[in-house]
């Protein structure tokens, strides 16, 4: 194999890991067990990598948790209920049917 062969597969392989640990991000543990051990990988970096992607998801759910927070804290929810109805009409229709029971 020629060095700019070598090159392109270390690329290739780089980018691949690159894209199964984002991808890590939405999958599961099972599915990311999957996607790297379809890398081949030593032990040590596959249990690197599976470390690694539950260490992002942990750190992603509490960013975006936090951001969710300080999103709905800021919102004052009677005063958009408020612009709600004043901007909307309520229509309520209603069908109403009595019918005589069926005899045993």
């Amino acid at each position: 194999m020629s060095k700019n062969e070598r090159s392109k597969a270390w690329t290739a392989l780089a980018k691949k890991a690159f894209y199964t640990g984002v991808g890590a991000l939405f999958l599961t543990e099972e599915s990311i067990k999957s996607a790297v051990a379809d890398l081949k990988l030593p032990k040590e970096v596959a249990t690197q990598l599976l470390q690694s992607a539950q260490k992002s998801k942990t750190e992603l759910r509490g960013v975006l948790s936090n951001e969710f927070q300080k999103f709905f804290d800021r919102l004052d929810l009677a005063d958009l209920m408020k612009q709600f109805l004043r901007e909307h009409e309520c229509q309520i229709s209603a069908t109403i049917r009595f019918r005589p029971l069926k005899e045993k």
